[in-house]
């Protein structure tokens, strides 16, 4: 358990590590300002000071302003894990989309011919459907958060769309989670093809 809060540790602090350098500057640009020398001849002490803490923040400019070599990839890579957890998503959906409308024409069939005993079990079976579709749907919910946190980092990509996973209801309705269904599909198309369009 060690080893593993260890390997998680080292990428937090390594992502930290440009947030703590441009707050080191502007500490010092703070403290520069709000305290300025009052002999003229400090100043250019001020200035040096200055820019050997902007110096330690001029990489993370750069991954900024140039963001293609080491976003590029990342971004690539996240937002094609993102497409792959939702693909996912839409294979177990269409399962069960398809197997709610088989149990919906059984279900008719048994209303018709008044069996009650295999009515019943239709509409557990049925019942079951929805259980699974309501968790597979709720399952959409982290990956709308981590998608949310790679806003920031898609906004370095000009012209980027802005991407929104649809709202999914499992509220019985077999329509309804079919273009709940199709809105999903779209919105990987559009994810997928914004890693496509990632200049490395």
């Amino acid at each position: 358990m060690n080893a593993s809060l260890a390997l998680q540790i080292a990428p937090i602090m390594a992502s930290m590590e440009c947030v703590l350098k441009v707050l080191k500057f502007l500490g010092v640009l703070i403290d520069a300002f709000k305290n300025p020398p009052t002999n003229p001849v400090d100043i250019p002490g001020m200035f040096i000071e200055i820019g050997d803490a902007g110096a330690e923040v001029a990489a993370c400019i750069g991954m900024v302003v140039n963001p293609a070599i080491p976003f590029g990839q990342f971004i690539k890579d996240l937002l094609l894990l993102i497409a792959k957890m939702l693909r996912c998503m839409l294979q177990a959906l269409t399962s069960v989309i398809d197997l709610l409308a088989g149990l919906e024409l059984d279900i008719a069939s048994a209303a018709q011919n008044g069996n009650d005993a295999r009515l019943a079990q239709l509409e557990c079976a049925k019942e079951n459907a929805l259980v699974s579709a309501d968790g597979i749907m709720q399952s959409i919910d982290p990956i709308a958060t981590i998608l949310a946190l790679a806003g920031p980092f898609l906004e370095l990509m000009p012209g980027a769309p802005s991407v929104e996973l649809p709202a999914l209801a499992s509220d019985g309705d077999l329509e309804t989670m079919k273009e709940g269904l199709a809105a999903l599909e779209e919105t990987v198309l559009v994810i997928e093809g914004l890693a496509e369009a990632i200049p490395l």
